[in-house]
């Protein structure tokens, strides 16, 4: 994760740890990809506003600036907090719901 605030690599980022915390046999690394997750979603909630990534972004296109409001990360934000707008396209806010609801994924509720 080199980039910060990536808004098109933080969805693909998720994808990959939400299978971790849900599907791993090994516990240590289940609990250390919902501790990733944990902290990926505080970097949403502390740069995001009204469900849009608004702060400076490490790797991001002129093609995902431009359609901040349907991007995954304003998905994950509605999902989260209610602020934001589902687009079309996913990579890990299936996975993430799913881990929220049936695999005990918790979060601050601070972040809201």
């Amino acid at each position: 994760m080199a980039e910060w605030n990536s808004a098109p690599y933080f969805p693909v980022y998720l994808k990959g740890l939400t299978a971790l915390a849900a599907l791993s046999p090994d516990a240590d690394i289940a609990a250390r990809s919902r501790r990733a997750i944990q902290r990926l979603i505080e970097q949403i909630a502390h740069s995001c506003h009204q469900g849009m990534l608004t702060a400076s972004q490490g790797r991001s296109y002129e093609h995902t600036l431009r359609a901040g409001r349907s991007l995954e990360l304003a998905a994950i934000s509605r999902l989260l907090w209610g602020k934001g707008n589902y687009g079309c396209r996913f990579h890990a806010l299936p996975q993430l719901a799913l881990l929220l609801r049936d695999h005990g994924l918790t979060l601050d509720p601070a972040l809201a």
